[in-house]
């Protein structure tokens, strides 16, 4: 669901015509640093608690990144073995 088009904010964008000019939909390219920022938020809580606990978060942020690792595009292309640009991009045709 999209923070623009939910229902329920049509209260406040009758009230205040910012929120109707606005295009919050722009601004999706946002979500993931939210998310990771909350990540960040709920290790920093549970480092804080209990021992059992802040063994957690070292094995929780290893974890992450090893599944960051294995989606980012980059590198799960170059092991692929896609073709570079050079080699994508034909100059004698354009």
């Amino acid at each position: 669901m999209r923070f623009g088009f939910y229902k329920g904010w049509q209260p406040l964008k009758e009230r205040i015509s910012l929120l109707n000019t606005f295009n919050f939909a722009r601004f999706h390219f946002l979500r993931p640093m939210v998310i990771y920022v909350d990540f960040a938020l709920a290790l920093q809580i549970l480092a804080k608690e209990r021992t059992a606990w802040r063994r957690l978060v070292p094995i929780a942020l290893a974890l992450q990144l090893l599944l960051l690792g294995g989606f980012n595009e980059e590198i799960r292309y170059r092991l692929a073995g896609t073709p570079s640009f050079e080699q994508f991009y034909s100059e004698h045709l354009s």
